[in-house]
């Protein structure tokens, strides 16, 4: 009943919002009792399409393992947001060592993971 109000609200003007509303409350049951779905819409057309993803590939928003990355990550752009000006500004010969420059490239190694992890990673709908 409280999915029907939820799905349905000012669907009375537009008899094509009311279909659409309709269909994404049989998709989003569906998706309950299934798994997850996704859910393409545009004015013009609607598109759902069931994606089954393997559990031990979803990262969850709540572990513990992604809240260490996530806070590893900003320490490493606070790093970055340093660095990186203070490097532009005076190039200080420091930096340019080759430690530093290990350094930087595993720094954006982190980043480009971190990219491919938000993939992965489970969101609060």
């Amino acid at each position: 009943m409280q999915l029907n109000s939820f799905f349905q609200k000012n669907t009375e003007e537009d008899p094509w919002e009311a279909q659409i509303s309709m269909l994404k409350m049989q998709y989003h049951e569906q998706a309950v009792r299934e798994g997850t779905l996704q859910l393409i819409m545009h004015k013009s057309k609607f598109c759902a399409c069931k994606c089954k993803i393997p559990k031990h590939l979803v990262i969850s928003y709540k572990s513990k393992f992604k809240k260490v990355w996530d806070l590893t990550v900003v320490f490493l752009a606070i790093y970055n947001s340093l660095t990186i000006p203070f490097d532009q500004a005076f190039k200080p010969p420091i930096l340019k060592t080759m430690a530093f420059t290990i350094l930087n490239t595993i720094i954006d190694i982190v980043f480009l993971t971190d990219v491919i992890l938000m993939f992965f990673t489970s969101v609060l709908n």
